[in-house]
């Protein structure tokens, strides 16, 4: 048993992802912050999961601002 919940435990640690803000420094893109944090995807899931994981929306989508705090998982 403490053998199995060690084992547990270290594989969910290898797998968890920590939270990491950055404030933007200048005046970017989305799609340009996303290949930055994440790398680009075919299916456009990293430009989606930052999107989705800062609410933004319409009017930031080809500009956001310098000083904006930004949330992404390492």
């Amino acid at each position: 048993l403490v053998k199995y919940t060690t084992s547990s435990i270290l594989d969910l640690s290898a797998n968890s992802k920590q939270q990491k803000v950055i404030t933007l420094s200048k005046d970017t893109c989305l799609i340009r912050l996303a290949k930055d944090l994440y790398g680009l995807q075919e299916d456009d899931s990293t430009i989606n999961t930052l999107k989705v994981t800062n609410n933004i929306g319409i009017n930031e989508i080809l500009q956001l601002k310098k000083g904006r705090e930004i949330i992404y998982y390492v």
